[in-house]
This record gives structure tokens, sequence and C-alpha cells, in this order.
């Protein structure tokens, strides 16, 4: 018999279930408790991993699991691990949605008021009645309930480590099939989230159902209906196509036009009598092979305008007989100003035209096209007077077209997306919004840092742990900054030449925020990047978000160690198998651990970057020891795991860094002038990491996933992703000061990135020239701890090449002069 496993939310308790057990009759229900939870005792509920490795060992493959609320991000978590662990995956109100816009959340985060949550959930759980139902349930069922809260250890802990930056971490990419389901009585979380998890889990095999009657607890208010229920229903729709997402606008309160949505097995004639027959309205296709996030095809299936009701069940079936399943049965809105537009909260790229949109798209109209953004000038492209006279003719506001577009995003959980809109005069009407595939914003990007640490043509498993980790990286920002969460912007994005890029929007649009001048971040980086003046009273404004930035970060790379010793432990588990899945397992482990390693790379530099100087003395790092009998890890662009080794031995992790009592205090009261020791703690870090790329080379040899990526990156500098021009690096700077003569080339050496692979070249060099380079790079750091004659010089002159010259503190001289 097909079992099913059962895991409710926070609080879980096997015996919530008693109810509905015995009413199953077609699956084997399997109450489930996870560590901290009821009858179980593990101490591993530290955070999501821990509890996701413990749903994995509790459990069998292909079987079911239905789970509710915040539990269900430990199923999701564990999908991230092994996506085809369960066979299916229902969901009852998952909580991982706006985390960081919901009240409960914001007061749950006070420890007093978490503690007295507890404390009445456990001894007087009727205080709570209204939330878990607004049916009345007997004694036994609410003594049950607060037994549960009683027993469970996790309950306030799971308010500490669910934050937005891991709560959603690489969602995106499970494909697994996994059925939503709604309550529209549920007291605790509302039925507006649902539409977010169309772009939480944009490939996941999704569907949705929404539940007239079903509060929270639906196995406990009528568990005879919630066991058949389970056993014998079919989801309700899918998620992920046109009509999906308009059906979840709806349930948003979004303004899309009447509809109804039918596939081949629905009774036309039935839907016929519901519909408005004095209207006219358009029979749209709603393929399962349209609107995806990896492939729109946009426009191969045919849609049907101005329809008459005595036509809609010929143009329907003759959708159905060309193949698609599913069709969208919409009233016609006669819009006099309609649109499509690319939509991410920091812009909208808009076309325009009058009347229907229809006349835009078949092209017998050119649109008026436009870009509008809260960065500023550089990002924008003015709308033409022509444009702007036809929208005051009918009566259209740009700034209520952007407060439209944005309201949209924001259902689907600030998903950068595709709209088709129209102006009747009146309203906006929504006519469809999929997730954005491929399209060349006007967003800046740059190739600095990547330049630095990764070859032009990097491996496969470099590039998919790239694109797969990019959207995730940047949520870390949250942790003092929640605006990161609504711009949603990715760490890196894949240009025109199918290579990644640094997506400088992503930091520039904090740096607006904190009325910072984007030259400060060119400098940390390299290059150039778009100007954004210093604004003060932004500035002022933000101090409290740098103080916590700086608190969050010094937290945290105190527990870079202790976690780096898990990745460790999981990479060496992993080496030990002899199973098919091996290398699969070997690949998904490289991108979460890519993630965690940037995330903890931005900690390391926000300490370094608010430190301000050595007061507290200056610190050797690991490069003082480097070799390459000691350290076969340390190589020319060792950044990619798939970067050639001569010498295949493994070292142990390194100890963090030794810091005397009085550093230590130091650190925790948030002291400056402790540069140095961040950036020991930074090398350290490099270094060990290094070292486990090492061994993951080693573990994937001769797999086709260490063979180069075909994309190669062709810009060097900074661009706009949508073409035009690159800008080089803008500034020079003198890294570590001194004296050298020699050829230019050969004696001091040139290089066009400050990449820390080339230790050895340093080493050996009189000198050192980077074309480009941040102040705060790895190569930067290296060449201090070398006390090597260096420095970056932007438009590097060309006459001096292979010249004999003299370079003196970050400047070049022609010999003699």
């Amino acid at each position: 018999m097909q079992k099913i496993y059962l895991l409710s939310g926070n609080g879980s308790y096997k015996a919530w279930w008693d109810d509905c057990l015995p009413l199953f009759k077609e699956k084997q229900p399997i109450p489930l408790e996870l560590p901290g939870f009821g009858s179980n005792t593990s101490q591993k509920y530290q955070n999501l991993e821990q509890l996701a490795r413990a749903l994995l060992e509790q459990t069998e493959e292909n079987q079911e699991i239905f789970a509710v609320g915040i539990n269900a991000l430990v199923v999701l978590h564990a999908l991230v691990r092994k996506p085809k662990h369960f066979s299916k995956v229902i969901l009852l109100a998952p909580v991982g949605a706006f985390l960081w816009e919901r009240s409960f959340v914001k007061i749950m985060s006070w420890k007093p008021i978490r503690k007295t949550i507890h404390f009445l959930l456990k001894n007087f759980p009727k205080v709570f009645a209204h939330k878990f139902s607004s049916k009345k349930w007997t004694n036994s069922q609410y003594k049950r309930m607060g037994e549960g809260y009683k027993q469970c250890k996790a309950f306030e802990k799971y308010f500490e480590f669910v934050q937005p930056h891991n709560a959603l971490t690489l969602f995106e990419w499970i494909e697994t099939p996994i059925e939503l389901i709604w309550g529209t009585k549920d007291a605790v979380l509302g039925i507006n989230q649902a539409p977010a998890w169309d772009s939480i889990l944009p490939r996941a095999d999704l569907s949705i159902s929404i539940h007239e009657h079903w509060e929270h607890y639906p196995y406990i208010d009528n568990p005879e209906e919630f066991a058949n229920f389970i056993e014998k229903h079919k989801p309700q729709f899918k998620a992920h196509t046109k009509g999906g997402r308009l059906a979840l606008a709806t349930l948003a309160g979004l303004p899309v036009p009447k509809k109804v949505i039918v596939n081949p097995q629905t009774d036309l004639m039935a839907v016929l009598n519901l519909l408005n027959t004095t209207k006219l309205f358009a029979v749209r296709s709603s393929a399962s092979n349209e609107d995806k996030i990896d492939k729109s095809n946009a426009g191969i299936h045919t849609s049907y305008l101005r329809v008459g009701a005595s036509e809609i069940i010929a143009k329907t079936q003759d959708l159905f007989q060309k193949g698609i399943d599913e069709v969208v049965i919409q009233e016609f809105v006669e819009p006099i100003i309609s649109g499509v537009a690319f939509v991410r909260n920091i812009s909208a790229e808009i076309d325009l035209v009058e009347g229907h949109l229809e006349e835009f798209i078949s092209g017998k109209k050119e649109p008026h096209s436009f870009t509008i953004s809260k960065m500023g000038e550089n990002w924008e492209i003015p709308i033409s007077s022509e444009a702007q006279n036809l929208l005051n003719t009918k009566g259209l506001k740009i700034k209520e077209l952007w407060s439209f577009l944005q309201k949209t995003i924001k259902v689907f959980h600030y998903q950068s997306s595709d709209i088709e809109w129209a102006w009747d005069g009146y309203q906006f009407h929504l006519f469809q919004i999929r997730p954005v595939t491929h399209y060349l914003w006007r967003r800046s990007l740059t190739s600095a840092n990547m330049d630095e640490i990764l070859p032009k043509q990097v491996s496969k498993l470099m590039e998919y742990a790239q694109q797969k980790a990019s959207l995730n990286i940047g949520r870390v920002y949250s942790l003092w900054d929640k605006r990161v969460l609504n711009d949603n912007e990715p760490f890196s994005v894949t240009a025109e030449d199918n290579a990644s890029y640094i997506n400088s929007d992503l930091f520039l649009a904090r740096f607006r925020d904190w009325g910072l001048p984007s030259s400060l971040y060119a400098k940390e980086i390299g290059g150039a990047v778009p100007h954004l003046p210093f604004n003060f009273w932004k500035f002022f404004q933000n101090i409290p978000v740098f103080l916590t930035m700086q608190a969050v970060s010094r937290k945290r790379i105190l527990k870079i160690e202790q976690e780096l010793k898990v990745f460790e432990q999981e990479l060496e588990n992993i080496r030990k198998q002899q199973s098919p899945q091996k290398e699969t397992d070997l690949v998904n482990w490289f991108t979460r651990y890519y993630v965690w390693i940037v995330q903890n790379n931005i900690f390391i530099n926000n300490c370094i970057s608010t430190s301000f100087g050595t007061f507290w003395g200056k610190r050797k790092t690991v490069y003082d020891a480097l070799n390459p009998q000691d350290f076969p890890h340390r190589i020319h662009f060792e950044s990619d795991p798939a970067t050639p080794r001569n010498n295949k031995d493994e070292k142990p992790l390194l100890p963090f860094p030794k810091w005397s009592k009085g550093i230590r205090i130091a650190h925790y009261l948030n002291m400056m002038g402790l540069q140095s020791y961040y950036f020991e703690v930074r090398e350290w870090f490099r270094d060990n990491n290094m070292r486990l790329f090492h061994r993951l080379h080693n573990a994937l040899e001769d797999s086709e996933w260490l063979e180069a990526h075909e994309g190669i990156r062709t810009k060097s500098g900074c661009f706009w992703q949508n073409g035009g021009e690159t800008l080089s690096q803008a500034f020079s700077f003198m890294i570590y000061p001194g004296r050298a003569e020699g050829i230019l080339g050969k004696d001091i050496l040139v290089v066009d990135a400050l990449e820390p692979g080339h230790f050895e070249d340093y080493k050996r060099a009189k000198a050192v020239i980077s074309r480009t380079g941040g102040r705060l790079s790895h190569g930067a750091t290296l060449l201090r701890e070398l006390q090597k004659p260096s420095a970056v010089v932007s438009n590097f002159p060309k006459e001096f090449e292979e010249k004999f010259v003299i370079f003196e503190n970050g400047k070049i001289l022609e010999k003699g002069v």
C-alpha cells in the first residue's frame, strides 16, 4: 500500500492526527515528528538543513508526503537535496513567502514575545481557539494541541533560524510534482499567499487546489472529509500556465477580466450557460508548453479575439484539436491604450500603443517604447513627446501605470515579469503575466571580480552552480536591509555570449537606497559603474542599517568554521558512495556550497570594509606560508574546481585563526581597527574552500562536469546588458609602495586582473602591474603580504610595453625620465 507521511506545522505532534488515521482506506498514513518535536528528543533542529536531513532519514523513497505550514519548508529543503525522494508532495498553506512583510513574523522575532506565546500555547491553548478553527473542538482536542506545544523544543528556535535569506534557498530549481492547497477560511495564513508560490517554485510540476471550507487544521475539523480528499481528489488547476497565473492573480485581487479555464474534459455547454452571452470574448490558448520560466514559446498557439457567444464552443474545440490542453475563455476588453511591460522592482521597460495590443503584437503598429527606473536617469530611456501626449489625451499617468505594474509583480513575490496590460479609460486590466525568460534589460553588468578569480571560459560545473545560486546569494543582505528582497535581483546574469557576469544592479540598488556613491562600489571590486551620487540625508537615515550590517556580519563569521566542517563531512560521505547518483549528488552539494561561500564572503567583506584601519595590529595571512608543495590546491584560476591539477594530494582544513582574548572582545564590541584580522579570516576562508574544491576535482575526475562550458566571457569591464558602451576601469591606485627597474612585461609582471593563483609569478617578479582590480581583492591582499611594489593602472600606456622602465609607487616612467 502507498504510504503517505503526515507532517504538521510548528508544534507538530503525532497525536494531532489521531482523529483521521483510521479513516484512510487506500493509503497508509504515517505521522512524523522531526527532531525537537513530540517524542523526538534529537537536538538536530538548529537549522533547516539539519531538519531536512532528518526528514530524509525518517522516510522511505518513492512515498508521498503531506505537510503543513512551516514544516512544508523542511520538505522543500529535503527536495533540494534529493529531488526524487518523494513521489508526490502535498503542502497545505506553506510558510515561506513574504516573511519579511508578515507582521506575525516580526512580532515573533522578539524573544520575550516568543516565550510568552509558547507558554500560552502549552498551557492555555483555548486562548488561540479562533486561530485554530472557527468550529468548537472538544476539550481533549484542545488538550492534544497544548501537549504538542509542550513537548515541542524546536518551537522558539524556528523563529530564529527561519529567515527570508535562507527559507527558500534553491527552491526555484525543484522539479518534483507538488500540489499546494489553501483553505479560504484559514485564519493562520491567508489565501493571498498562493500566487507567490507560482514564482517560488517556477520549475516544479505545480498544481493548486482551493478548498472553500478548510481552515488550518482540516484533519481535526473534519477528519473523514480530509482523509477522503487526500486519497481521491484531483487538483483544481495547474500553475505555470496562462490560465493558472490569471486564476492566482484573481485570488489576489488583481484586475483580471472575468474568465473560465477549460480543458478537453470540460462540459463546454455548462460553461457557456455561466457566461454573459451579450458580451464578446477572447478564447486563448493556455498550453502547458507556454509561458515557462526557461522557455516562453510565446505566440506559438492561436488566440481568438472578439468572439461571440455562439462561436465560443467551436473556437475552443479548434484549439483542443490542435493539441492544446488548456484554454482560457475571457470577457474581451476593448482598451484605449494597451501594452507589454518587462517589469522588475527597480525598473519597467514599456511598449504601448493606442487601442488593443493585437496590432503591436502582429507588427501593424510601432509601439512607443520607454524605460522608467528608481535607479535614476542612467537606467532610463525617456518617453517621447508623442507618447506623453497620447497618455495625457487618454487620461493615463505614468505614475499610475508604474504603480499597477509594481503591484502586479508584488503579488507574484516580486518576480521579474512579462506583463500584458490594458487601460480602458477608467481602470487597468491584466491580460497576462509570465516570468521573464531571456531578455536584455537596461541592467549594469560587470566582469570585474569574475576576471580576478575565474577563466574566461569556465567549466560546466562552475557555470551550472553560478546560474543556480544566482537568485539566492543576494538575499543575505536582507539580514540588515529587507529592501533587497523586493528588488529580487540575481547575483550574476548570463549575457548574450552565454557566460555569467556580476549583476551590479543588485549592489547599486543598495548603494542608492543607502545614499552611497557608486564610485565606492567600483573601487572595491575594480572596474567602473554608472554614476550614483552621494546623498547625505539617505546616508544618515541608513546609519542603523550600517550598524546592523556590521554587528550581524561579525557574529556570522564566527560560525563559518563549524558550518564549513558540516560541508566537508557531507562531501566525504558522498565520495564514499557507490551509487549511480554519486556524481549528481556531488554537483548538487557544490551548488549549495557555492551559495554558502559567496554569502559568507559578503559577511567577511562587510567586516573588512567597516573596520577602518589596523589600529589593533597587522596579521599575516595564509599567503605568508604559501608554496606549491604544502598548498597543491592553490593554482591559477583555482576558483573553478575543473582547473587541471598536477598534484592530487589533499590537505586537511586549517582551523580558524587564533585571536587573543582582547581581540575577541574588540570584535564582539564592534570596535574599529581590526581590518588586518578580517583580511586574515578572508584568506583563511578562501584557502580552506580551495582545499575542498581540490577534493571535489579529484572526486569528479574524468566527469563531463569538468569540461568547458560553451559560453566564453567576451566582455571586460562594465556594460549594459541591452548593449551600448563598455566602461573600462576608471581609476588607478597603488597596492604596495616601492621602486623597481626592468623590462615591462618581463621583469615587471603585467596581468589583466589580480588573480591570487599567480602567487608564484608574483614572488618572482620585481613588481606587479594589473590593468584592473579592486582595493580589497584577494590578489591585492597577496601583493601587500609579499610587500611587492604593485599597482592597478587603468588606461595602461601601450607605448611602455616591452620597454625598460622605472616603476615607482604605482607610476610607470621610462628609464631616464
